[in-house]
């Protein structure tokens, strides 16, 4: 992979090469290489929901940056990507050391309430209000804690469902 000749392409298509070709990258055991491109999805509206730019905190860098600070993380892509991502959330916790605010979907609010009772779980709260040291995408999660085949034990399940009021089927 070569950037040649990109002096003639915005830079929103050098983002969609970028995230494109990570996704090879990760497909192939390349991880390294494979989180560096991925970061910059965040770079472009089209790719994520936030204006980073008018984000008043910075964006967490190192893990050795979050110890005993608050981070928020911020949904980036659909339910699926955050339900998946989320998998690292226990293990970014611990190795971080750092209290979490979770920006989810609404429709999911009350899954990942019941999944992580601890964490501040929010929907629709004005994110440049919040009183946060550092934010990331969820997706970052991974980089942060160097996510590959070569680290079993990151990903966890998670998911709690809700009790049961009524069992008519016998099950």
């Amino acid at each position: 992979w070569e950037q040649k000749n990109w002096n003639n392409v915005d830079l929103k298509l050098q983002n969609d090469y970028n995230i494109n070709y990570s996704l090879s990258l990760f497909s192939a055991g390349k991880v390294a290489k494979a989180w560096e491109l991925y970061s910059g999805r965040v770079n472009h509206r089209d790719n994520f929901v936030w204006d980073t730019e008018k984000i008043p905190f910075p964006r967490l860098k190192s893990l050795d940056d979050a110890k005993n600070k608050t981070v928020l993380l911020l949904l980036e892509q659909g339910i699926g990507d955050q339900i998946f991502f989320l998998g690292l959330l226990k293990s970014f916790i611990e190795k971080s050391g750092s209290n979490v605010i979770l920006f989810v979907e609404p429709r999911i609010k009350s899954l990942i309430e019941r999944s992580f009772p601890d964490v501040p779980v929010i929907t629709d709260e004005n994110i440049f209000e919040i009183n946060a040291d550092y934010w990331i995408p969820y997706g970052d999660m991974g980089s942060l804690m160097d996510f590959s085949q070569n680290t079993p034990g990151l990903c966890a399940p998670y998911l709690v469902p809700p009790k049961r009021r009524n069992n008519k089927l016998g099950l």
